[in-house]
């Protein structure tokens, strides 16, 4: 089929006579949204009661909610690069945060956009991220590359408050903006004091937590949510659109706006489950050690009632989406997703953020709702971040390219099976895991091997390797099959 009658397929004439100012789309809008550092059980829908998370906990019980979901890494850009291009990290060539994704990989994005879709983008992508450059309006060249048609990529939560600044022959200091949200910031008059709260945070220890210094409508979420929701107010329908909307929350500092922290200022927050003295690796209780220092239950208190403000923020939004959608009645032709590209540890064994292999840091919470998406409740198939490329591509009806890594499970959609994969998989350059419905086994090249029994022992606190070890061994033989024997491990 020519690259010409690939796009027609996406329009159908209104009319008999088929006049050309009169289409209609054919295929699904796709709404795309993803936080940044979201765990699995952070939803009032996933058992957090005191959470506030109507809009979510909505789309979950209109859809499907896949409980067991994993990230394909526990750290930003090789999960996204992952998701982008439905290949491993070692394949799609991102290990960690200090690489790229070539601009020339092919990438769902750029494959909807060839088939006709518009393309938009809102907020955090980070497959480009050591260039620590954004375009202050958002739109650098590569981004374009990557697939997009209307781009206002934005600095990540951090990065947001980076300074640098360009030193003229004359000795002079200029400051160099480095995306949109710093440009908004100080057209505000809020940049100064931003980047010194956040210089300022970076000098305490990894749990502080405290409001964010600015007001609610100029947080950066706040900013993301504004102008996805703009964008959908006015995007046009002569042609199906794809609207990616990645918040940069509720990754850390821990610094919810005010109004959105007052939701839990009496909310006593569940304490972070503390690691007992399983047998670790030496790098993990390193990392205990470092996180661990300053760290009381008044500040795990405040650091979780903060993440929990962040949450709540999003949903806000992701419920003006939804109501975007159902005032322009295109609901029923929305396909919607929500994730996040890793999780977070809050303080559960002696651990903040990410990059561990354990729960927290590698469940995901994993939504679809709308077209094409049966009411199914919880799944507890084992799906991973990367399946939803493909599972896409196929609910849209457009071609998914061989060779992926990963694997659609519309047909759990569709009632075919209660099984997507037997394990999943998730790698670092010094860690990975493969986990079953029943183990999982975390690799540490030159340190201690680790094998949790989730069944029994949900929150890892026991290492069981050495009543284990056959378990284990069988483990790393699948993860050898699939990883290095090129074996498709899936159901």
């Amino acid at each position: 089929m020519s690259h010409s009658s690939e796009l027609r397929t996406l329009y159908t004439p209104r009319n008999p006579e088929g006049k050309p100012t009169a289409y209609r789309v054919s295929h699904p809008n796709i709404l795309f949204i993803m936080s940044d550092q979201h765990r699995f059980d952070w939803l009032d829908c996933r058992g957090m009661e005191d959470l506030h998370t109507p809009h979510l906990d909505r789309l979950a019980e209109e859809g499907v909610i896949f409980s067991q979901a994993t990230c394909n890494s526990p750290l930003c850009a090789p999960s996204r690069a992952a998701l982008a291009t439905g290949l491993r990290p070692p394949r799609c060539h991102v290990l960690d945060n200090s690489y790229s994704l070539s601009p020339d990989a092919w990438t769902i994005y750029r494959h909807l956009r060839r088939y006709g879709y518009r393309t938009a983008l809102f907020g955090k992508l980070d497959l480009h991220k050591p260039q620590f450059y954004n375009g202050v309006r958002g739109d650098l060249p590569i981004v374009y590359q990557l697939g997009f048609t209307d781009p206002l990529e934005a600095e990540g939560k951090q990065h947001g408050a980076q300074r640098i600044f360009v030193e003229g022959a004359d000795g002079s200091r200029e400051h160099l903006l480095i995306g949109p949200y710093q440009r908004h910031l100080q057209d505000k008059g809020l940049l100064e004091s931003f980047c010194a709260d956040y210089a300022q945070r970076y000098r305490q220890h990894a749990h502080y937590a405290a409001p964010s210094v600015l007001p609610c409508e100029d947080f950066e979420d706040a900013w993301i949510g504004e102008k996805a929701c703009h964008y959908l107010r006015e995007v046009n329908d002569d042609s199906p659109w794809f609207a990616f909307v990645s918040f940069v929350g509720p990754h850390n500092p821990w610094d919810a706006p005010e109004e959105y922290l007052q939701h839990y200022e009496d909310v006593s927050m569940p304490n972070p489950m503390m690691d007992p003295g399983a047998d670790r690796a030496a790098w993990v209780q390193q990392k205990q050690e470092e996180m661990i220092r300053g760290t009381d239950e008044v500040t795990a208190q405040e650091m979780r009632r903060n993440y929990s403000g962040m949450v709540t923020l999003i949903d806000d939004y992701v419920g003006e989406m939804v109501d975007i959608l159902e005032t322009r009645d295109l609901l029923n032709d929305t396909i919607i997703v929500y994730t996040s590209d890793h999780g977070e540890m809050l303080g559960d064994l002696g651990l903040v953020h990410k990059s561990v292999q354990y729960e927290p840091a590698l469940r995901v919470p994993l939504i679809l709702s709308g077209w094409g998406v049966p009411s199914l409740g919880a799944s507890d198939a084992l799906v991973e971040l990367f399946d939803v490329t493909p599972t896409l591509l196929d609910l849209v009806d457009l071609p998914v390219p061989s060779g992926l890594d990963a694997c659609s499970f519309v047909p759990l959609l569709q009632g075919e099976t209660d099984v997507h994969r037997q394990y999943q998989i998730a790698q670092l350059p010094f860690t990975t895991c493969i986990r079953d419905e029943a183990f999982k086994a975390i690799i540490n090249p030159n340190d201690r091997p680790e094998l949790y029994d989730l069944r029994n022992d949900p929150w890892e606190t026991e290492n069981v390797y050495d009543q284990h070890e056959g378990r284990y061994r069988e483990l790393m033989q699948r993860l050898h099959e699939h990883v290095t024997g090129g074996r498709n491990l899936n159901a």
